[in-house]
């Protein structure tokens, strides 16, 4: 709270002072207001004087004023002020303004007011302070911080700022969180205006005020509110929140305002504030850039160029923006927008799941570093990174104001070679200063073998100085390590260290001698290029077949060699080959196709600059370090389309990657069956080779290690443990290859090389102690499960105490490494992170977000050498005799399905350190044969319309967000939808405001809707489709259930998780491909329209295979699952069964009514006038056309084209829309729509029109041309 004061004042007196300096002009201009609260006319002396260290230093020229009773008047004074001492951040100097007021000679009144003087202003897109440069930053003012916003400061706040020299945006109103009636209310605009003069009148003359905020994210967020001004909320938030700043401006025309994350107000304002402008952008799941380039806001070998036009982002909003036209400030980015834990294991790795601190303080706080350095190479005005609850202090690796950036530095280099790379050096003091950059390589042992000084002079106040660094790499003979070193020194400190490995290589690979026999299968011939610089030629196949490749001991696979043509006839070869032993090394696909005996897919957007040694012992990354897989040189890329981390199989992630969904990508895969293996690079090694030296590495460990022993050898091993038993199950589901021994009569166990054990399992004292005598002779047992009842057995067969202790609450749902056994080989803190992602200011590491319950018990032993693997230690490993034990308590045959893609993984993986093989496993069941599709009619279940009149009244449709901002553009009636028709609404279309959809809702409408059970399907389908959309959509949420119900009385439940298989309906970038992270389960985007605040809506088209087709399915129910007071709404708007075609004359219902001869001819005759330039003509032939065969694919098509030419644009692009999911196969259609979407301006539409195209068939340089430009 600010102090209140009550003054005491005479009957005449000084009732308001208004100080403007200019030190441009060297001018002080004072507006003098003198009030007459008395009952006569009275007529006063002004004299106005500035005084300094209790002298006068400038005396104004008097004024007299004579007022009426009552009435007040404002006197204007100038003077030119040349000697003034200016007010700075580094000498905050303040002046006294006394102004007395005197009648006749008597002193009726004194004011005294301190000011500083100074200017504030912009020039050349950056503030200046008086004749300085000022780059704002929000850091403590003893670490060069110069600025603070997004708060209300006291008086005393106030008095201490202008006395100490720091500065402030003063909120004058604020207005924050929008809200529909708000923007409607003439009233709450009147106060809010009100309230900012008044803030204006009583604080202008603090020189530590220099900017008047405004607003905090109003325009942005009002967006989505349904304002019926044209232009919707965004429209109106501005004609606002320009009233209230135009108020402002008539009070004090010296300084600019801040709509925080509003940009420039369109245009309007004099500087652009931004918040979260590409803190995003490396986590997307669609399309997504890699860092550092991702947050650099310029191609990386493109200088900038004095008002380069280009467009910045504001919380998902464009900014059009010339560069240095306006300053720019970054109000906040970082931390809030990145998810602890698992977004920072982008940079962080498995490191981050150690804990919040360490998560939120160190890793957290590196990808904000990128993000500053892009907004510093930008040349922000401002920069305030966001400081997590739990992040405090973070300031000098996020921010240092004395600091030098190597932008595109890559560690790899060839001995001898002239190593080039950009460097900023950035002084972001609001003073001038001497700095000292230099650099330095040192080895090892800490010695420096070479360096410069780079500058050691007097920096400006915000000066950048950008240079290319040019140096001779030193000159090796072998593999050597060691360190660049980059210090700013300020005065004798080092103000700023940073130091980054590096490592020399020998100028060219040494040759490779392998003994084994190869083949290589390289349309392309890049892989022959790359290997031949390694002194390998392997023997080059045509095409791999059972005959050929018997002559050979490993396959190489070059780039993109695996395609869609000829997938189907390879699989089974190259898995026969594995089989028997043999070894395939696949490099780098653009386009990864499904070719495994595994389920395996691919991320086709993933790109990666930064991947982390999942299998450090592995040989494939001898002599290889985690710095050695981040940066490769040339766009700092080191793989592309990753494959997501299986859980079915026995797959060895060798190398990870991170990101949005924590450590799911895996760059570097080997995938073991039978007598031999796959291992999938999907690291550059063959586009890199010859570029990055650590490519040409790691390709020579990928051919050594094909040349060499397996890993991992197939062993004989047992699984100890009831067929009931849920381990038991779990194997089985896996398709690994245990031998059952059931624990009543194990019988001998001399023959296993291993085993898995039930420890709950009743086993006798006797076989317990011949389980770890399989260990004491060199083998390797899991002993899983072990329980407060089965401790005593297993303690005493062992012959060492063995005891459990309770796991304390926050630790249920995760653990942390400690000392990884050989059997957790290719597993990860990440899969012991048993919790949600959490965005903002929460932490995944909080209890509340726990999904399941990792482990309940820790064990504690005092067996010798006995190692906690981890902490909690749920996994424990035991030195016996020869061999190892390893004890878990981990749940991983017994977690939830919210959990099952990681408990899966870790069985598979711990079955496959055992040395378990796998069964073939397809991703799902196989549906054969061609497929009819039968609508399922919802017409007695749906319960609101697409459209919504009033936004949130909570009553309507769709979302409950008015007319601006609902589903009405989508299209009602029977709908074909990627070839597949639904009924929405019912068979024939229904209008905006008639029922059309299923909303499930917890608290969005009155009354709410949780559940609708009972649709009639009654049939045997081999498929569901789905067609459904949800509003405020979290990631990796439950957002419903679909419950499929047999006429046997058993069910199956399909789960519906927000980014695996739903999306919210709000598509920013027109497109997303959803993972095959459910096996059976597909998704992609189904349906697209769009409406006044949305260029791109969508509903979500998910295919689920029914694991029972010999069942008739009696009826369907869809449950809500968030919490009952979220605002999660989804929608279903159809589903439609898809059935054995030979089964269709009985199930389908009547289909519209066709006439497809008519439309033939029409369709002909149509062409025939648009050939003519006759567009209207042909576009009334193609609508009588579509009337006749409502299927037709190729008369909408070619009416979408006549409407176009003839101007009906809205028309053409729903005859489009209708064209495309009629025929969903033809690039020709999509790329024709795509470039209707581009005429018209609808980019994000067209981006994901042309994408989908590129799924059928990537290798189009026309569509790759117009993605780049779109872009």
């Amino acid at each position: 709270m600010d102090h209140v004061t009550l003054t005491a004042v005479p009957e005449v007196f000084v009732s308001d002072t208004v100080i403007r300096t200019s030190t441009r002009a060297r001018r002080l201009d004072l507006d003098v207001t003198v009030t007459n609260a008395s009952p006569t006319p009275r007529t006063v002396l002004v004299q106005p004087r500035v005084r300094a260290a209790g002298s006068t230093v400038l005396a104004l020229t008097p004024q007299t004023a004579t007022l009426q009773p009552g009435a007040a008047a404002t006197l204007s004074f100038q003077a030119p002020f040349r000697k003034a001492r200016w007010w700075t951040l580094d000498d905050p100097f303040l002046y006294e303004m006394v102004i007395e007021l005197t009648e006749d000679g008597t002193r009726l009144d004194e004011r005294r007011e301190r000011f500083g003087f100074r200017e504030f202003y912009a020039r050349d897109g950056q503030f200046m302070l008086n004749d300085r440069v000022a780059k704002l930053s929000s850091l403590p003012r003893e670490e060069g911080g110069s600025f603070r916003r997004h708060t209300w400061p006291t008086l005393d706040d106030l008095d201490a700022s202008d006395e100490e020299g720091y500065l402030y945006a003063y909120p004058a109103p604020w207005c924050v969180g929008p809200r529909e009636f708000m923007l409607k209310s003439d009233l709450y605009w009147s106060n809010a205006t009100a309230f900012a003069l008044g803030a204006v009148r009583a604080r202008r003359n603090h020189p530590s005020i220099v900017l008047w905020e405004v607003s905090n994210e109003w325009t942005c967020f009002s967006f989505t509110i349904g304002s019926d001004e044209e232009g919707g909320g965004v429209a109106t938030s501005r004609r606002r929140l320009r009233g209230v700043a135009e108020a402002i401006r008539r009070e004090d025309p010296t300084r600019m305002f801040i709509f925080s994350a509003d940009g420039d107000l369109g245009g309007w304002n004099d500087l652009i504030a931004l918040h979260y402008p590409l803190d995003g952008e490396p986590f997307r799941r669609t399309g997504g850039r890699h860092i550092p380039d991702a947050y650099l806001w310029r191609p990386m070998d493109q200088p900038w160029k004095p008002g380069q036009a280009f467009t910045l982002k504001s919380n998902g909003t464009d900014v059009p923006f010339r560069w240095r036209s306006k300053p720019v400030m970054m109000n906040e980015i970082g931390q809030y927008s990145i998810c602890v834990a698992h977004d920072p294991t982008i940079l962080g790795g498995e490191e981050v799941y150690r804990s919040t601190a360490i998560a939120a303080n160190y890793w957290q706080s590196l990808v904000d570093r990128y993000i500053v350095d892009g907004a510093r190479d930008l040349e922000a005005a401002h920069v305030q990174p966001w400081a997590h609850p739990r992040g405090a202090g973070t300031s000098e690796i996020t921010y240092p104001p004395r600091y030098a950036v190597p932008l595109d530095y890559s560690g790899h280099w060839r001995s001898g070679e002239r190593v080039r790379f950009q460097l900023n050096i950035h002084h972001d003091i609001l003073w001038p200063e001497r700095m000292t950059v230099r650099w330095s390589l040192q080895d090892t042992a800490g010695k420096t073998v070479a360096g410069a000084t780079l500058a050691d002079r007097e920096f400006a106040s915000g000066e950048i100085e950008r240079i290319h660094m040019r140096f001779t790499a030193p000159r090796v003979q072998a593999q050597t390590r060691g360190s660049f070193i980059l210090e700013v020194l300020y005065g004798k400190r080092v103000a700023f260290r940073r130091v980054e490995p590096l490592v020399l290589h020998p100028a060219r690979p040494a040759p490779l001698t392998l003994s084994r026999r190869f083949a290589l299968f390289d349309p392309s011939g890049r892989a022959a290029q790359a290997l031949a610089r390694l002194g390998v030629r392997p023997t080059p196949l045509a095409v791999p077949d059972a005959k050929n490749l018997a002559a050979f001991d490993a396959l190489l696979i070059g780039p993109d060699a695996i395609a869609a043509d000829n997938v189907s006839d390879l699989a089974p070869i190259l898995q026969a080959y594995v089989r028997g032993g043999g070894r395939v090394v696949v490099f780098e696909h653009r386009q990864p196709e499904a070719f495994l005996p595994y389920p395996v897919q691919a991320d086709r957007a993933r790109v990666t600059s930064f991947a982390f040694p999942r299998a450090p012992a592995h040989p494939v990354l001898k002599d290889i370090a985690e710095s050695d897989l981040r940066l490769w040189r040339g766009d700092r890329v080191v793989s592309r389309s990753d494959y997501l981390k299986p859980s079915r199989g026995a797959c060895l992630p060798i190398v990870d990657a991170g990101g949005t969904l924590g450590l799911e990508w895996t760059p570097l895969l080997e995938v073991f069956h039978g007598q031999g293996s796959y291992v999938l690079c999907q690291m550059l090694v063959i586009s890199k080779a010859g570029t990055d030296p650590m490519a040409d590495k790691l390709l020579g460990n990928l051919l050594a290690y094909a040349d060499g022993p397996l890993f991992r050898p197939v062993r004989q091993v047992g699984l100890v443990a009831e067929d009931s038993a849920p381990l038991a199950q779990l194997m089985a589901r896996l398709g690994a290859r245990l031998q059952r021994l059931a624990p009543a009569e194990p019988g001998d166990l001399a023959p296993f090389d291993a085993l898995l054990v039930d420890a709950a399992a009743p086993l006798s004292p006797a076989d317990a102690r011949r389980v770890f005598e399989v260990a004491s002779r060199g083998g390797r047992v899991l002993l899983h499960g072990l329980t407060p009842k089965t401790t005593p057995l297993w303690s005493a067969a062992l012959g060492h105490s063995l005891a459990l202790r309770e796991v304390h609450d926050y630790y249920r749902g995760r653990a942390v490494r400690e000392h990884w056994d050989e059997l957790l080989t290719g597993l990860s803190m990440h899969e012991l992170h048993w919790h949600q992602k959490v965005g903002g200011d929460g932490s995944g590491f909080d209890v509340r977000w726990r999904i399941a319950e990792l482990a309940r018990h820790a064990i504690v032993t005092d067996a010798p050498g006995a190692l906690a693997c981890t902490h909690p230690a749920c996994f424990v490993s035991l030195p016996l005799g020869r061999g190892r034990v390893l004890v878990d308590t981990a749940q991983w045959d017994t977690a939830g399905d919210m959990v099952g893609g990681y408990a899966r993984r870790i069985a598979s993986i711990l079955a496959m350190n055992l040395g378990a093989d796998f069964e073939a496993l397809p991703a799902a069941r196989a549906v054969s044969g061609p497929l009819a599709y039968v609508p399922i009619s919802l017409a007695g279940h749906v319960n609101r319309p697409m459209a919504d009149e009033v936004a949130e009244d909570r009553q309507g449709g769709w979302s409950d967000q008015g007319a601006r901002i609902d589903g009405r553009e989508f299209p009602t009636g029977r709908v074909v939808v990627k070839g597949i028709p639904f009924l929405i609404g019912g068979e024939q279309p229904v209008g905006p405001l008639g029922k059309s959809v299923l909303v499930l809702n917890g608290s969005r409408f009155t009354p709410p809707c949780t559940e609708v059970t009972g649709i009639p399907v009654n049939l045997k389908a081999e498929t569901l489709h789905f067609l459904h959309t949800c509003a405020w959509c979290g990631e990796s949420f439950p957002i419903m259930s679909y419950i499929v119900r047999y006429d046997d009385n058993t069910f199956e439940e399909i789960r519906v998780v927000g980014g695996i298989n739903i999306q919210d309906w709000w598509l920013p970038t027109g497109d997303r491909e959803f993972l095959e992270e459910m096996p059976g389960i597909s998704t992609e985007v189904g349906l697209v329209a769009e409406n006044p605040t949305f260029e791109c809506a969508a509903m979500y088209l998910m295919r689920w295979i029914n694991p029972h087709p010999e069942k008739t399915i009696a009826s369907l129910d869809v449950l809500y699952r968030p919490d009952p007071q979220s605002l999660i709404t989804p929608i279903v708007a159809g589903v439609t069964a898809g059935v054995k075609a030979d089964a269709a004359a009985t199930a389908l219902p009547p289909g519209p009514p066709r006439d497809a001869d008519k439309a033939r001819t029409l369709t002909k005759e149509a062409e025939a006038l648009f050939n003519q330039g006759q567009y209207a003509p042909a576009a009334e032939r193609l609508r009588h056309a579509t009337a006749a065969d409502p299927l037709s694919g190729r008369a909408f098509w070619l009416l979408g084209r006549s409407l176009h030419r003839a101007g009906r644009r809205d028309e053409a692009i729903r005859a489009y829309r209708t064209a495309v999911g009629l025929l969903p196969e033809s690039t020709e259609v999509l790329n024709d729509f795509a470039e209707t979407l581009v005429s018209q301006g609808k980019k994000i539409q067209a981006s994901a029109i042309y994408r989908q195209s590129l799924r059928l068939n990537w290798n189009q340089p026309p569509v790759l041309d117009a993605l780049e430009r779109l872009r």
